[in-house]
């Protein structure tokens, strides 16, 4: 029994590093060689530590696809969708943006690539800090690195409406 308890950890050690070796990953431009991705650059893949639930995550997908049918993400400023505590997000770091499903569709297809299927992840599109994010996480994962805690205390205090589990709110 004792060599089987050991057999077992050390089977689960060995396999530890794979489950987790994309855990704070960066892919940087060089990565992708000019791809575009909805007709931008794809300037940055960060992976985070953490899995997403696939069922919640394709939920809350569809709650952004449907916001962007009809909306702008505002300036500054994050589009979250929350399904069970996954998250599909997009994040406007400069200006007035136009977002799309697809693109978090194909968004969502790059995080797979690089980080692995249902692991915590965004996708920056165009420049570098002053581009698009769109990504998938759990709500302990960051949300919008580039907007920094002033912009998002900002954004806390007057935020847009927000889709969580399917209902539209003011403030998650």
């Amino acid at each position: 029994m004792r060599q089987f308890i050991y057999l077992f950890f050390a089977l689960l050690g060995a396999l530890l590093p794979t489950i987790d070796a994309h855990a704070f990953t960066i892919f940087s431009a060089k990565v992708f060689e000019g791809l575009l991705l909805d007709n931008r650059t794809i300037s940055e893949v960060q992976c985070f530590r953490g899995g997403i639930n696939t069922t919640d995550f394709a939920r809350a997908a569809g709650m952004v696809s449907t916001y962007c049918k009809n909306y702008k993400i505002a300036s500054k400023s994050p589009y979250v969708a929350i399904a069970g505590i996954t998250t599909a997000y997009v994040c406007s770091e400069m200006n007035l943006e136009v977002c799309s499903g697809d693109t978090l569709d194909l968004a969502n297809e790059l995080l797979n690539d690089k980080c692995g299927p249902g692991v915590a992840g965004h996708v920056r599109l165009g420049v570098a800090k002053n581009g698009t994010l769109y990504g998938r996480g759990v709500l302990e994962t960051p949300l919008c690195p580039g907007l920094g805690p002033g912009r998002m205390k900002k954004y806390q205090f007057y935020p847009i409406s927000t889709f969580i589990n399917g209902t539209r709110v003011g403030k998650w």
